[in-house]
């Protein structure tokens, strides 16, 4: 349960339209410090923020914008990036054009790495409703929110 609570906070600091209020790097265990600075070298607009013993980091890499979460061992827990629909797997989109006949696709999506999985997240409507939706790198899909009309 943790794992997907992890998983989901990071897709909605992603999909969040706010950034981080300040740089709380003072603040950031050294241990999560050094493995970021491992895991994405050359990152840049680096902020942090620690909720529920997490560090988490807003930053960008070669003009994409990424979040991460590491824990104070500084294991790199999850990480997300904000995708442009025409980055999205061939399998994501057959398969939410297939199901989802008629429906408008946002703008974004996001793709999010945890536990060595891969998933993408978008946003999907009709006339009667919003439907918040994952999508796996096969084409699998499970509807994590659904708000109607």
């Amino acid at each position: 349960m943790k794992k997907v609570m992890i998983m989901i906070t990071a897709a909605m600091l992603l999909l969040s339209a706010g950034s981080f209020a300040a740089n709380l790097k003072d603040d950031v265990n050294e241990r999560a410090l050094s493995a970021f600075a491992k895991d994405f070298t050359g990152a840049t607009q680096v902020n942090w923020q620690e909720r529920d013993n997490l560090y988490l980091v807003e930053f960008k890499l070669d003009g994409a914008s990424f979040n991460a979460a590491y824990n104070s061992e500084g294991e790199l827990l999850s990480s997300s990036k904000s995708i442009r629909l025409e980055e999205l797997p061939l399998a994501v989109t057959v398969a939410v054009n297939k199901k989802y006949l008629g429906y408008e696709i946002g703008n974004n999506a996001a793709e999010l790495t945890f536990d060595g999985q891969t998933n993408y997240f978008l946003t999907i409507a009709n006339s009667q409703q919003v439907l918040f939706i994952r999508v796996d790198a096969r084409g699998h899909i499970k509807v994590e929110r659904k708000t109607t009309f």
